[in-house]
């Protein structure tokens, strides 16, 4: 699944996180998908793994109300 497609898949925009991109290096983008408050969000790390180009998902972490009680 493409960034894109979890975007259509969620019904929400992504946020490129341009800082943990950066730390990540070539072949990695990290995006948030906001949640319902300003201290929520879907971060979710994707990985160039064919090195085609194509992102794929390698690893979501949630905080906030998304984490649950």
């Amino acid at each position: 699944m493409t960034p894109e497609e979890m975007e259509q898949y969620l019904g929400v925009k992504y946020v490129e996180n341009k800082e943990s991109t950066e730390d990540w290096g070539e072949g990695y983008l990290v995006v948030d998908f906001p949640g319902p408050d300003e201290d929520s969000c879907l971060r979710v790390l994707f990985k160039d793994k064919e090195g085609n180009g194509k992102m794929t998902p390698s690893s979501m972490s949630p905080s906030g109300q998304l984490m649950g009680d």
